[in-house]
């Protein structure tokens, strides 16, 4: 059956103004958390259980999470594991779910679905509008609000764009690349 101590460690997000890292672990089906400050790599917790988890994003402004589990859809959460609501799910018309990442700047949370990059506002994510489609396998996703740029990931390489889906470019030929990350220098001041 498996080893009961076996992971699979997807997406992973970091929570700075809580002292926070999460991460989602596909094999246990769980939402993940531990104290980034004095902790020996011991000490960690369940936030909440999750069917094909792949990946979290933190909504800094929101003071929340967002999930994405591969065949079910996105989720929003308090940090503690509360609140879980489903915010999008298959009966929108997108069948499968990969990486998310939240704008906090402007507000807007970006996913993968199917063949195409999407975007949604944090407080009304079912409204969302596709950004790129016709991708070949995407998987990952990340935005720099500050320039306008989001960058995927597929299954040649590593792309970028911009908010405004005006120009796609490939900037690195890779295969089976996964997540990408954008460091954010200009993070808006969290929720209290």
């Amino acid at each position: 059956a498996g080893d009961a101590n076996s992971s699979n460690i997807m997406g992973v997000a970091l929570y700075e103004a809580v002292g926070k890292v999460y991460w989602v672990d596909d094999a246990r089906g769980r939402l993940m958390s531990a104290d980034i400050h004095e902790n020996d790599g011991t000490q960690y917790e369940e936030v909440a259980a999750f069917a094909q988890p792949y990946d979290v994003a933190v909504n800094e402004r929101g003071g929340n999470l967002f999930v994405s589990c591969e065949d079910t859809g996105i989720y929003e959460i308090d940090v503690d594991g509360t609140d879980k609501t489903q915010v999008i799910d298959a009966s929108s018309g997108i069948t499968i779910f990969k990486a998310v990442d939240v704008d906090s700047i402007n507000g807007n949370l970006y996913f993968v679905g199917d063949s195409g990059i999407y975007v949604g506002s944090t407080v009304a994510v079912d409204a969302y509008w596709s950004l790129y489609t016709d991708l070949v396998e995407p998987r990952g996703v990340a935005v720099d609000a500050t320039q306008d740029l989001v960058f995927f990931t597929g299954s040649s390489g590593v792309y970028r764009g911009d908010t405004a889906c005006d120009k796609k470019v490939m900037i690195a030929e890779l295969s089976n690349s996964r997540f990408i990350a954008v460091e954010g220098f200009a993070s808006p001041t969290p929720a209290p």
